[in-house]
């Protein structure tokens, strides 16, 4: 047996599988980063669907609804089960966007739609200062959600009054 020609085979077979067992090492890296990713998501999607169902307990509940921080000024308990429905629309909308699930473009869209409406906007004019610091607390994306939803309600605001909840619907029967 030649030992000098066994070491060069095994040196180059050596120098063959450093490359390969970096890229393996690479993809199990990427796979953990990704898997670490999705989890952190799947969390916040059910601490959000956690949030979504204490809200939608209190819309048929007064007594579950006086648990939550009261109204920036007094309102009717029909105005604040429709603000709090309001809020349940917004934070789906937010997890969305967080999520890249909702564009800035599709969220412009819908945003300048329920603007429109009397309720949603008086909700904003009412709400939105808090959505801002909480935007503040939580990111840059979340701030970015917010000015969206901001300009929606000052484009809504510059063209005229809102409509009115009476003129949604047709009267029964016609």
């Amino acid at each position: 047996m030649d030992w000098s020609k066994l070491s060069a085979v095994s040196q180059t077979y050596a120098a063959a599988s450093i490359p390969m067992s970096a890229a393996a090492l690479l993809g199990v890296v990427a796979s953990l980063a990704y898997q670490g990713r999705q989890l952190k998501t799947e969390n916040e999607e059910a601490n959000r669907s956690a949030h979504r169902e204490l809200i939608l307990l209190s819309l048929n509940d007064e007594e579950l609804a006086e648990c939550w921080e009261p109204p920036h000024a007094p309102i009717t308990r029909k105005r604040y089960r429709q603000f709090a429905y309001i809020n349940v629309i917004l934070r789906s909308w937010h997890s969305e966007f967080l999520l890249k699930r909702l564009s800035v473009e599709h969220l412009q869209l819908i945003s300048g739609r329920v603007m429109q409406g009397e309720i949603f906007r008086e909700y904003w004019a009412a709400y939105r200062v808090g959505w801002r610091e909480e935007a503040r607390a939580t990111g840059a994306a979340s701030m970015r959600f917010v000015d969206k939803i901001d300009d929606a309600f000052q484009r809504a605001e510059l063209d005229g009054p809102p409509v009115s909840f009476n003129d949604y619907f047709l009267p029964d029967g016609s």
